[in-house]
């Protein structure tokens, strides 16, 4: 329901603005349209990637259309100059809206978590993921998505 608003915002030239509320509301907004605009990226990049021939030219530039896609993603939600790991995507994201849910956002001073889980069952077995969102908050007050952390097990592994 918010990613219509997200949408309106930016065309308008206001998209930065969200980005910059300190509330929590705002950073629940800004996780939900990082999933939204994932999952787009991701099915893209598998649809194209489906359609190219193995080690064909074509697959080749689906890959590297893939990378400047994500390269895109990144420089919306994270800092300039972020480097990110190599890129993955598959047939399911690894973030979708409909299976994707805040559990909670912890804000302290300028650095924000934003929790949430990710519902996923295989064969009656829950397989559920969990992330935690790390924010920093810049001096125009803009939160920036600066670490995507996966929960597995005890560990917290980099997933950005």
């Amino acid at each position: 329901m918010r990613r219509p608003l997200l949408i309106l915002l930016a065309s308008l030239g206001l998209g930065r603005a969200v980005a910059a509320a300190p509330d929590e509301d705002a950073l629940r907004a800004l996780v939900h349209s990082f999933i939204a605009d994932y999952e787009a990226w991701n099915d893209t990049a598998q649809r194209q990637s489906d359609k190219a021939p193995l080690r064909s030219k074509a697959a080749q530039d689906a890959m590297e259309a893939a990378e400047r896609a994500y390269a895109q993603l990144i420089g919306t939600y994270c800092p300039p100059g972020y480097r990110h790991q190599g890129i993955s995507f598959g047939s399911e994201a690894m973030h979708r809206t409909a299976d994707e849910k805040i559990l909670g956002v912890d804000t302290k001073g300028r650095s924000s978590v934003v929790r949430t889980r990710l519902a996923q069952f295989s064969s009656g077995v829950d397989i559920s993921s969990q992330y935690e969102y790390h924010f920093e908050k810049a001096q125009g007050g803009r939160w920036y998505l600066v670490r995507l952390l996966v929960l597995v097990g005890k560990e917290k592994l980099e997933a950005l």
